[in-house]
């Protein structure tokens, strides 16, 4: 679904690479961006991910991550997360 949506923005399908490594944690899927980066002789990746946790990928790619290649995080515009309301409603967890 996910690859369906990004054809239809005209992402070209040699962009988009599927990657099948389960993920635990942010560290994990920075880990696994990396490699693939790393992997595909590639030097930036563009990250779609909500609000909640946009600025944590940014904050950890930057420390951890920023010298083997640029991560690009950008948060998704359809999202209604509020994190003034988090606390109080367990569906924004």
């Amino acid at each position: 679904m996910n690859v369906r949506a990004l054809r239809r923005q005209g992402v070209p399908s040699r962009s988009i690479h599927v990657l099948d490594t389960p993920i635990v944690n942010t560290a994990d899927e920075l880990d696994m961006l990396s490699a693939a980066l790393q992997s595909k002789g590639g030097q930036r990746i563009i990250v779609g991910t909500n609000r909640a946790h946009a600025r944590r990928v940014h904050l950890l790619s930057n420390k951890y991550y920023s010298s083997r290649g640029e991560l690009i995080v950008h948060a998704v515009s359809h999202d209604d997360y509020q994190p003034d309301q988090w606390w109080k409603n367990h569906r924004q967890r």
